[in-house]
């Protein structure tokens, strides 16, 4: 088992934002220091609940800042992103860190971002599968042509190309059932959060992710390697 440390950049009454976001990267030090094997950020916008706004720079400056633990993402929101753009900048992420990056992707859920970068939510699966499937292709290809509802590109070249081979580990946010099985299908692990209620529920995730793998024909031994990268977080509020 390995423990890790989560952070959401969380912006309470009275606090400067300069300070939060300064402190929760020394504690991005201490993760290391203390020996925890991995940090992990989150994306959020347009609200206090998190100041994580872009998963890619808070990820380069953890890489800048350790030597050892990976750098996860839970996760980038597809929806809210460029597929090529973010391909350059994980690319660059997985080169800094030295093949550290673990790239959690998530279709978000939270109406009021959807409406502050003017993105129909209802387009979130669409456009997450299309963003996935550019990035996947942008990091394993040395050129390619796409064409999608909503991305369109022709014989382009992105690089540099990650330093993890074929690309950084791919990790989805799982909330619905729906959620788990398609993560299962695409042979991923699981990024489940526990935020309210007993930590029992995961043992209804981790069943539906299970038997959608055995439906897909997956061997027992890959069911238990994609099992020991589940990632289960919990939150933990401790004052300042």
């Amino acid at each position: 088992m390995r423990f890790g440390t989560f952070y959401f950049f969380q912006a309470p009454p009275g606090h400067r934002h300069a300070d939060i976001i300064h402190r929760e990267l020394e504690q991005v030090e201490w993760t290391e220091e203390l020996g925890f094997d991995a940090v992990w950020f989150t994306e959020h916008h347009f609200i206090d609940y998190g100041l994580s706004v872009d998963p890619s720079t808070l990820a380069a400056a953890a890489a800048s800042r350790t030597r050892r633990i990976r750098i996860g993402l839970a996760a980038a929101i597809l929806p809210f992103h460029h597929p090529l753009r973010l391909a350059e900048q994980m690319a660059l992420v997985d080169i800094i860190a030295n093949g550290r990056l673990d790239m959690g992707v998530g279709r978000g859920n939270r109406p009021a971002e959807f409406a502050g970068y003017r993105v129909p939510q209802e387009e979130a699966r669409e456009r997450f599968d299309e963003i996935v499937e550019v990035v996947r292709r942008a990091w394993t290809e040395e050129r390619f042509s796409y064409a999608g509802r909503f991305y369109r590109f022709d014989d382009v070249r992105v690089i540099p190309k990650p330093l993890q081979r074929p690309h950084p580990p791919i990790y989805q946010v799982c909330v619905s059932k729906d959620g788990i099985e398609n993560t299962a299908l695409r042979g991923w692990p699981m990024l489940n959060s526990v935020l309210f209620g007993p930590v029992d529920q995961l043992v209804a995730n981790r069943d539906t992710y299970v038997n959608t793998l055995r439906k897909a024909g997956r061997s027992d031994a890959e069911v238990a390697a994609l099992l020991a990268r589940w990632g289960v977080s919990r939150q933990i509020y401790v004052a300042d």
